[in-house]
């Protein structure tokens, strides 16, 4: 794996689905990371409207999910398949 400049955990990979879905600037590798390279991804985030739109499209769209109750209701199946004993 790659060191980037988000790079505890899970953050490489949620900053290549970030760039992906053209919601955020590519992320920088750790080891090239200076005070201008991160300028210019953070003018880039706060000026390209094309960028912003997605974001906030994306934003709209996961606020619209019931997320907290599709895990309910999946972790629900889930348990039950387990105590049915007609399986």
């Amino acid at each position: 794996m790659r060191s980037r400049a988000p790079f505890v955990e899970d953050q490489p990979n949620w900053a290549r689905r970030i760039e992906a879905l053209g919601v955020g600037p590519r992320a920088i590798p750790f080891r090239k990371l200076t005070a201008d390279l991160l300028a210019d991804a953070i003018r880039q985030a706060t000026s390209d409207t094309a960028m912003h739109q997605r974001a906030s499209d994306l934003g709209a769209q996961i606020r619209s999910e019931d997320g907290v109750g599709t895990t309910v209701d999946l972790f629900m199946s889930f348990v039950c398949r387990g105590h049915d004993s007609s399986s």
